[in-house]
Formats: structure tokens, C-alpha cells, sequence
């Protein structure tokens, strides 16, 4: 038996010299996978992360002959679970699920781990927009609106986020910064609860992913004034964008798959998921949920982690937001 000391050791070496990592890599992909291959999702069951990485897990599975197990790993804002696959051994049978939240954490909290230098990119999945949505009672059917009311009312608007630091929170400080408006941020225990007293009217805007929040805005209990991607999307197609008045806003909150750093079967695994996100079936699934499929290689995958990281850690210098450390 190889001790994890001696495997560590064994795997240094690889890695340091690019032929012995390519032969590696080309052996590790054929023996792989002789066992099911764990999804870590580092949220709850039921939300969009989860979702994703269910459909992920029933159409990559039968390709690759073994079964796929997503395994819920919540806390810290989605750290606990993060943590857990940069620290599993990396051998392609521990993989996670992540979302945009894991560049905003990567900005907002002190982390144990390097949230590029010890990943493993091997896809984006899907992207898609945030929608900002009202309270219908509010007297604001667009950005102009939200821009004029909240200058006219300073922090008299509330905004709801799933907390501290997440997704909702920073896009809707970044919106802040570039419309030089005063709003209220009151973070919540997750989308959910902030949901909740969206409807109720205790809260009046969110910034919220369009996986959650979409049957919301189409059901009409929640106003939808944009979208926060580049172009307009299908499933809410007379709803407009926010760079559309504000020109260099943009939000995208996407979804991917990611490893252990050193894993050797990256090529391997996004090849697999390439051929599912292309599908037509695949596609369509994803449009309902208000998503695109984007399979990435995984260099571009990891060209647009560490941009985003660098985009929310200066929202967050910008705005002088303090950073907290994970727990």
C-alpha cells in the first residue's frame, strides 16, 4: 500500500516534469473512472447549484459508465464544501459544483486555500443572468426609475441578499458604485428568506439568480425591470438590460465544474461534459431555466475564475466593504 505521504510525493514529481504529467494524465484517463465520482455541491439541496449539478450527474454519468453522487456540503456561504474538494485527493472522484459565488467568496473572505492556484478548472457548465426584481407595489418599472427614486430617497430602499458577500450582495453594490445611489442592504440567510419578504413588501429590490427567481417574475407576484448579462434573454424576452442604461454594467452568474489542483483527468471529464452541454436536449433544459450552456476548455474556464475574482475583490475595495474571515 502507497501512503498518502508517499502518493504526494509520487504526484510532485509528476508534475514537475511536463512528459511524465502527460503520460500520467493519458493512463489515469483510461483506468478512470472504476468507481462512482462524488459531485460536491457546497449548498443545501433544492437550490440552482444543486440543481445543475443533478442534470450534470444524470446526463455525464451514463457516458462515463459510473454512476455520479451529488453530495450536499453547505455552510459558510458555500466555504465548507469549497474547501472539502481542494483538499480531497486529487484523483477525479471528488469534484465540485460551484457557482459565480465562489469568485465572490474568493473576494470577500479570508480563505485557507488559493481559490485559483488550487483548483483544477475543467468547465463552465451554463451562465445566465441576475434578475432585478421589485416588490410590485413600488412605484419603479425600470432602471431609470430605480436610478431616480433611489436618488431622490437615499437608502430608503431596502435590498435584499442571500448574504454577506454573496452574489446579490456585491452586484448590487456594484450597481451602487456605478449609479452613485444610496440603497440598504439587509442580507438574509439565503435567497429564500429574502424572497419571502420580497413578496411581503418588507423589502423592496433583489438582485437575484434567474434559476430561483424567474417563476417569480413570470407568475408576476415579483416585477422584473432587467437583467444584468449583455443581451436580453429568451425566457423573458421584453424584459431589457441593465447596460442598457447603465452602459458598463454587467453581471454574469454562471455555473462549473472544477477539481482538486494537479487532477489528471481534466481533459478527460470536460470532454464528457462537452458532448452533453452541446446536445440539443441540453440546450433547451437549460432555457427554461433562463441559462445558456457554455462548455469552456478549461484554460478559459480558469481565464474567467480569476477575472471574476479580480472584478468582485475591487467591488468590494471600491465600496469599502470589510472582509470577513470564513468559518
Amino acid at each position: 500500500m502507497i501512503s498518502n505521504l508517499h502518493r504526494r510525493a509520487i504526484l510532485k514529481v509528476i508534475c514537475a516534469s511536463p512528459v511524465l504529467l502527460s503520460s500520467f494524465r493519458s493512463v489515469a484517463a483510461k483506468a478512470y473512472p472504476s468507481k462512482p465520482v462524488k459531485l460536491v455541491v457546497p449548498f443545501p439541496p433544492g437550490g440552482g447549484t444543486d440543481v445543475v449539478a443533478r442534470f450534470v450527474a444524470s446526463s455525464v454519468g451514463p457516458l462515463i459508465k459510473q454512476s455520479m453522487i451529488v453530495e450536499n456540503r453547505p455552510g459558510a456561504a458555500g466555504n465548507i464544501g469549497s474547501e472539502y474538494v481542494v483538499r480531497a485527493a486529487p484523483d477525479g472522484y471528488t469534484i465540485a459544483v460551484c457557482t459565480s459565488s465562489y469568485a465572490c467568496n474568493a473576494a470577500y473572505y479570508n480563505l485557507p486555500f488559493d481559490s485559483v492556484k488550487d483548483v483544477s478548472p475543467i468547465s463552465q457548465i451554463a451562465s445566465g443572468p441576475l434578475l432585478v426584481l421589485v416588490n410590485p407595489t413600488v412605484p419603479i418599472h425600470s432602471i431609470k426609475d430605480l436610478i431616480t427614486y433611489a436618488k431622490a430617497n437615499p437608502n430608503k430602499i431596502n435590498y435584499a441578499s442571500s448574504g454577506n458577500g454573496g452574489i446579490n450582495h456585491l452586484s448590487t453594490e456594484y450597481f451602487k458604485l456605478l449609479t452613485g445611489t444610496q440603497m440598504y442592504h439587509i442580507p438574509y440567510k439565503g435567497t429564500g428568506p429574502g424572497l419571502t419578504d420580497m413578496i411581503a413588501g418588507r423589502v423592496q429590490l433583489l438582485f437575484g439568480d434567474v434559476m430561483g427567481t424567474l417563476p417569480y417574475a413570470k407568475s408576476g407576484k415579483l416585477r422584473a425591470i432587467a437583467v444584468t448579462t449583455k443581451q436580453r434573454i429568451s425566457a423573458l424576452p421584453n424584459v431589457p438590460t441593465v447596460m442598457e442604461t447603465v452602459p458598463n454594467y454587467e453581471i454574469n452568474n454562471w455555473y462549473g465544474l472544477w477539481g482538486p489542483a494537479r487532477l489528471p483527468v481534466v481533459d478527460y471529464l470536460n470532454r464528457e461534459l462537452k458532448q452533453v452541454l452541446e446536445a440539443e436536449k441540453s440546450k433547451q433544459w437549460f432555457e427554461r431555466q433562463g441559462l445558456a450552456t457554455s462548455s469552456t476548455t478549461p484554460q478559459q474556464f480558469g481565464e474567467i475564475l480569476a477575472a471574476d475574482i479580480a472584478k468582485y475583490k475591487k467591488i468590494v475595495a471600491d465600496a469599502h466593504i470589510q472582509k470577513a474571515n470564513a468559518s
